[in-house]
């Protein structure tokens, strides 16, 4: 099966066993799942991430008539799959209330089935072509950059940088949390954990400053941490990259 690289948010307040087992069939599927513990972050992540479906766990987030008309209405979250995860009875009635052909209301032991009568009606093709356009662009632009200023191969922070860049480039520029945000995308990417990745890309960003950024970085980076030879922090690093690679990335994409 091709890896679409597909996106799933769960919305649930702390529900561990419910999570787990949802991040184990979304797993199944080849769909990252991010979980959302307030309204807030699951706007503000659906903007960021862009996923293809959404998953509201009814045993712990109270389904009311503000959130469904938000779910409904608001801009971030049209075109979105929804599916209401469990609940009682009450919370069944009300949702039945609703018509959509984006929305199913259903429980774990039928979730799978509801997964793939989701993703029927998503367009496979469209999504690959433009993964596909993007991450070429952003993925030739970052590794010039890192060879360029002396990364190996070798290092597998250099993987985790090249896709945590890319990550950084897709959100127009914006770095975000790295402990929160950013190292768990990555660290799901690559099926390794959150620590794993801060400590590969540091030891990888230590290597290249060795042996070629005291003296060479500074011919590259506008930044006054480099010109009195003080070496950059992950996010330090990640942000001056991305400040160089979004004119050019701008530049190609207008043109394309």
């Amino acid at each position: 099966m091709i890896k679409m690289e597909l996106i799933a948010i769960l919305y649930s307040k702390k529900n561990y066993d419910l999570g787990y087992r949802i991040h184990n069939i979304c797993k199944e599927f080849n769909i990252n799942l991010v979980t959302a513990l307030d309204f807030v972050e699951l706007a503000v992540k659906t903007i960021e991430l862009k996923p293809q479906f959404i998953l509201c766990d009814c045993e712990t987030v109270e389904v009311n008539s503000l959130i469904l008309n938000a779910f409904f209405e608001r801009n971030e979250f049209k075109d979105k799959k929804l599916i209401f995860v469990g609940g009682n009875e009450n919370h069944t009635k009300f949702l039945t209330n609703y018509v959509s052909n984006d929305f199913l209301l259903t429980n774990i032991a039928n979730l799978k089935s509801s997964i793939v009568e989701m993703q029927s009606d998503i367009n496979f093709d469209d999504i690959a072509k433009i993964n596909s356009r993007e991450n070429n662009h952003f993925d030739i632009e970052i590794s010039k950059l890192l060879n360029e200023l002396g990364f190996s191969l070798k290092y597998s922070g250099s993987a985790y940088l090249r896709y945590g860049l890319r990550n950084v480039l897709i959100n127009n520029g914006v770095l975000y949390s790295l402990s929160s945000t950013e190292y768990p995308k990555i660290a799901t990417m690559f099926k390794t954990t959150v620590a794993n990745v801060e400590r590969n890309i540091r030891n990888a960003i230590d290597n290249a400053w060795k042996i070629f950024g005291k003296t060479n970085w500074s011919k590259i980076f506008y930044s006054k941490l480099i010109d009195y030879g003080k070496k950059p922090t992950n996010r330090e690093f990640m942000y001056m990259c991305a400040e160089i690679l979004m004119p050019k990335l701008q530049q190609k994409m207008a043109n394309y």
